[in-house]
Formats: structure tokens, sequence, C-alpha cells
């Protein structure tokens, strides 16, 4: 299957909501006329693999009104255009910890439909320390737990761990082996 061209220079804004903006435009069809189509754009995301020094993974137990229980990794919608920025926030927010070693590790398009744009940033960051406590949000609780690598890969397998994308990570044994080969790091002494 190609890839879908999501939506063209061309377009315009017709309405900004909360997550999403709505675009429409002209698009010819094949028998010479003219339709109205229309696309969403929802900002970007992005999502960390945080290991501290000693090399254990920070995994968070959430629970949120609307989605309930789940297990996931720090992450969440940019607010900004700034990702980098964007997903330090997110790494103090959720955790309280803070890291001077990322790396962008991938990013992937979310949905892969073609009437919504939706990327995700995926970082590493290595070497993280706690540097204050978790911010409260009246929209989710969260409680921030430290495991090992082989630890995390189980996690990941379990249904009510909320990222798809690495599940499919997991599922695949060379990718996975290249994902753990990332997250080695030497434990610091």
């Amino acid at each position: 299957m190609g890839s879908f061209r999501k939506i063209p220079a061309n377009a315009q804004k017709v309405y900004q909501g909360v997550l999403h903006s709505v675009y429409h435009w002209q698009q010819e069809m094949l028998d010479g006329t003219h339709q109205t189509f229309e696309a969403l754009r929802r900002n970007p995301s992005v999502t960390i693999l945080a290991l501290t020094p000693t090399g254990k993974i920070l995994v968070i137990e959430e629970e949120q009104p609307y989605n309930g229980y789940c297990v996931t990794i720090p992450g969440g919608t940019a607010e900004t255009d700034d990702l980098f920025h964007e997903a330090r926030r997110e790494l103090l927010e959720e955790t309280g910890y803070q890291s001077d070693n990322w790396r962008l590790w991938t990013t992937i398009d979310v949905v892969p439909y073609a009437k919504l744009e939706w990327k995700s940033y995926f970082y590493i960051a290595h070497s993280c320390r706690r540097a204050s406590t978790i911010v409260d949000d009246p929209g989710e609780r969260l409680s921030v737990r430290r495991v090992t690598i082989d630890e995390f890969f189980t996690i990941i397998n379990r249904e009510d761990f909320a990222i798809d994308y690495l599940k499919a990570i997991a599922a695949d044994k060379e990718q996975l082996a290249k994902l753990k080969k990332l997250l080695t790091v030497r434990v610091e002494r």
C-alpha cells in the first residue's frame, strides 16, 4: 500500500479545536469536477523512553477520567512547536525526572489514515535524575515505577500497556533487538 498525501499546502483552516484543526480544500475529481475535501491535523505528541543512571526505565501507572487505568511511559501532546522542549517538559511534569542526555529515536505517523495528520516523536533520555515531584494534573493520577529493561519488555506485552507502537516493536525480533541496544547503558557507579 502506498503512502497517502494528507493535507495539501493550499488547504484552508476552517476550525481550530482544542486538539484538532479542520482543513478544507477544493479537490479536482477524475471527471474534472471539484469537491470540497476535509482533513484533520492534531498537534504532535512526544513520548519518552526515560532511563535512570542505573539503567532502569521509568514506567507510569496512569488513571484518567475518560480512559481509565493504563500503564505507559512519559509523554503527551505538544503545546509548542519546540518538540525537544515539550519532551523535557513532559518528562519533568509526569515523573519529576530530568536528563541532559537525549536523542530523538524515531518519528511515526500515529494514524496512517489519509484524513488525519498526527505525528509522534519518540525520544530516549539517558541518565535521568529526580529533580522535583510530579506535577498534579486534574485529569490524571500518575505513579512512577523504575523497572529493568527485561521487565519493561514484559510490561509492553500486557493488555493494559497503552502504546501500540512499542507493542509492535516488541513483536518484531529484529526491531526489538535494535531498541534494546539503544536502551542499554553503562551503569554509573
